[in-house]
Formats: structure tokens, sequence, C-alpha cells
């Protein structure tokens, strides 16, 4: 028995917070690949 896959969009503006989102809902660590903007 397999459980059902689920799909989680952000969408949103620059600055909207969908990098910050992701951290706050994961129970594991994610990995950041953001780049400072210059």
């Amino acid at each position: 028995m397999s459980l059902p896959a689920n799909t989680l969009v952000f969408v949103g503006g620059m600055g909207a917070g969908k990098t910050t989102a992701v951290p706050a809902i994961s129970d594991v660590e994610p990995v950041g690949t953001e780049m400072p903007l210059s």
C-alpha cells in the first residue's frame, strides 16, 4: 500500500516569503541554494 503523493506550490513575487515558508513547515533541515542579491 502506497501513500498518495502531495504537491505544494509556493507562488509570489520577490520578497513574498516563499523561501522563508519552506523551512517554517519542514520537518527536516532543507538545503539552501539562495544567493544574496548583489
